[in-house]
């Protein structure tokens, strides 16, 4: 009776979205994929996210379009602090409520407190600082995500950055929960130290980094000789994008220990319809007879049904041991499923409220669905 409950105040809530069709925003993070350009187009760090552009805020106060209407010429606002310096802004705040036995969860708590600085120093370097003041599992405190420096602008539209950064893998979405994120070590406290080389001419794009392989800010020096290597490559046109990843790193532990991870990822766009997806293979070397394979998958689908309202709908999909070398045997019955219906009301043009379901799927059977509420207001 519990999760029909939750689930009929969740439909509820859905159906209340309907009704409200104001003239906000258009799309999350499917961006790229709708309008056939690349992520540095929005975004001072090529590979996406985090602080905008000019043209990316326009861009999202014009209803998230590149064209034109009259209603919404009015003057932009503008978050820059000088003629060199722009500051930016991520905020997230969640409630939770998993409906799982014996204890159930209940909880609000702020996921992210994002403040960006990007300094332009000369128009071909530019200095970039990310503090998070939201969730952190460090014991007290906010913690740096990132600072870099980068050498843009360069010929083809190539750049050089050096710092502390995510490394350029697979598909950008907003839920670092995601298995093709969190589960493959591409989640929320994936920086890495290193540096990444890159070019994103017209609808193309290609990256490359060497970082310390670390996976985690907290770590100031790295011990391993080895490095890790990702790359990260594709093109997006007009309702259409494809790309590939591959990651590669080798630690030098007792015994040695090798990672590595490749995937393929797309989009597909018609109209009021978009659709991204991501496919991961990867392999756990030991060294020893624990050698593994895993397999993440992500499929996610987002409807239009007002200027100021998406439907969504997510797949997740986790194989954590789809062969064990030492007997070439594959392990059934923990594949873990995730299914997540829900919509996204942009109430004014910074601001977004997310609504979802989430229906996990694994055996053994468990009584842990949830329901997630986000208001997300950015700049």
């Amino acid at each position: 009776m519990r999760k029909i409950g939750i689930l009929l105040i969740f439909l509820t809530l859905l159906g209340l979205s309907w009704l409200y069709h104001g003239r906000t925003l258009k799309a999350l993070q499917h961006y790229s994929a709708k309008e056939a350009t690349r992520c540095a187009t929005c975004h001072f760090n090529p590979t996406g996210g985090m602080a905008r552009t000019q043209t990316g805020i326009n861009y999202a106060l014009n209803n998230h379009s590149f064209k034109e209407e009259a209603e919404s010429q009015k003057p932009p606002l503008n978050f820059s602090l000088g003629d060199n310096l722009t500051l930016g802004s991520d905020m997230r705040f969640n409630y939770i409520y998993q409906d799982s036995l014996p204890v159930t969860t209940s909880t609000f708590f702020t996921m992210q407190g994002a403040i960006y600085l990007a300094a332009k120093l000369d128009p071909h370097l530019l200095l970039f600082y990310n503090n998070d003041f939201g969730y952190s599992n460090f014991p007290v405190g906010p913690q740096n995500r990132e600072l870099w420096g980068m050498f843009r602008r360069l010929p083809f539209n190539s750049y050089l950055k050096v710092g502390r950064f995510k490394v350029p893998y697979g598909i950008r979405i907003d839920d670092h929960t995601s298995f093709v994120k969190d589960r493959l070590g591409f989640g929320n406290r994936s920086q890495d130290n290193g540096i990444e080389i890159g070019s994103t001419p017209a609808t193309f794009f290609w990256h490359l980094s060497l970082t310390n392989g670390a996976g985690d800010p907290g770590v100031a020096l790295d011990a391993n000789r080895f490095k890790a290597v990702t790359s990260k490559a594709g093109f997006t046109i007009k309702n259409f994008g494809l790309g590939a990843s591959f990651y590669y790193n080798r630690f030098v532990s007792s015994p040695k220990f090798d990672r590595v991870r490749a995937g393929l990822f797309g989009s597909f766009s018609w109209k009021d319809l978009v659709i991204l997806s991501e496919v991961d293979w990867g392999r756990n070397d030991n060294f020893t007879p624990t050698r593994t394979e895993v397999l993440a998958f992500y499929s996610e689908a987002a409807y239009q049904v007002y200027k100021s309202v998406w439907l969504k709908a997510t797949w997740d999909l986790w194989d954590p041991n789809t062969k064990i070398f030492s007997t070439g045997q594959k392990v059934k019955d923990d594949i873990v499923q995730r299914v997540t219906l829900g919509s996204d009301i942009f109430l004014y043009n910074l601001a977004d409220v997310k609504l979802q379901y989430r229906f996990n799927i694994e055996k053994p059977k468990k009584s842990n669905n949830e329901l997630v509420t986000q208001l997300y207001i950015f700049f």
